[in-house]
């Protein structure tokens, strides 16, 4: 009999264990889950691309290779433009959230192979001396440089320098596809394009820069903002494609 009562105490003791257990969990499913901690302020840019091992920049400043996780990027709309050589640069405007992360993914359209090869091939023959610089002075307070069918071309204005190696306070450089040139600016440098010629430009025409990409087509003139905060002017005219430049920093 003692045996049978304590049997049934077993079986009791084991039935309220499990009511109780599922009480708890209930309980314990309805309390709030605690969010994630935000980083106040700034989020997250994951880029990648195709194919990959293209230079990834965020409003205007070089922050890495694709695939690339970039962190603490202020709040607010950043412009992401992703370039590799010999393809078409990928360029779009992304709203940052704080503690969010935006994800890009871009395909890069290949230009035509033969113009780079044969671009690189003609540089190679005239390439300069690293500390050579392209420049040579001109009436009327321009410059004019011989682009000398070069690829890339860097511009220093604040230090009158024009090279094909970039230099530590290089305000914009450009990749020449033969009918029209394709600047970037580096950061905090700005550009802008206007339709008239260099000749015709005035510094307060160019004040309003505020880009980090241009296409600038024969006979117009792109507007540069310097790191320095001067102004700079760049343009020319040509037949078929650009042989050389004009440049100058504006007073």
């Amino acid at each position: 009999m003692r045996s049978m009562h304590a049997a049934q105490f077993l079986v009791l003791f084991v039935i309220a264990a499990i009511a109780l257990a599922g009480c708890a969990t209930k309980i314990e499913s309805t309390l709030p889950v605690e969010p994630e901690q935000e980083t106040a302020g700034t989020g997250i840019i994951a880029a990648d691309s195709y194919p990959s091992g293209a230079d990834v920049y965020v409003d205007g400043e070089l922050k890495g290779a694709t695939p690339a996780t970039i962190y603490k990027v202020p709040s607010g709309e950043r412009i992401v433009t992703i370039r590799k050589e010999g393809h078409a640069d990928f360029q779009k405007t992304v709203a940052i959230t704080s503690g969010r992360t935006e994800e890009i993914q871009a395909s890069l359209s290949e230009l035509n192979p033969k113009e780079p090869i044969q671009e690189t091939k003609e540089t190679i023959v005239a390439e300069p001396k690293p500390e050579q610089t392209l420049k040579k002075q001109v009436s009327e307070g321009l410059n004019k440089t011989s682009i000398d069918r070069k690829f890339t071309i860097y511009f220093d204005f604040d230090n009158g320098l024009v090279t094909d190696l970039r230099k530590s306070k290089t305000d914009v450089f450009f990749k020449n596809y033969k009918t029209y040139l394709y600047y970037t600016a580096i950061y905090p440098a700005k550009l802008m394009v206007v339709d008239k010629p260099i000749s015709e430009i005035s510094k307060e025409e160019c004040a309003s820069a505020n880009d980090i990409v241009a296409k600038v087509l024969s006979g117009q003139t792109l507007c540069v903002k310097t790191m320095e905060g001067n102004i700079a002017a760049v343009g020319d005219s040509w037949e078929t494609e650009p042989i050389e430049l004009e440049w100058a920093l504006l007073k």
